[in-house]
């Protein structure tokens, strides 16, 4: 019924570059894999309203590689 009256999910794949107009960090882990500043986790998703965005998607970002 929500998304019939217009909301849909916010998408915040990882691998995609943080964005903090759609995005709220929640906590920062070293990764090999990813590149600093990357989405790591998706830990709540964001949702928006016809288009708006009502509330940011709370992800886990990469610091980079651990250093050693």
């Amino acid at each position: 019924a929500l998304t019939k009256a217009g909301l849909e999910e916010q998408k915040a794949e990882p691998g995609t570059e943080f964005d903090p107009e759609l995005h709220e960090a929640l906590l920062t882990v070293p990764s090999a894999d990813r590149s600093e500043g990357a989405i790591v986790e998706l830990i709540e998703p964001g949702y928006l309203f016809e288009g708006r965005l009502i509330r940011r998607g709370k992800v886990a970002c990469s610091s980079g590689p651990k250093p050693e």
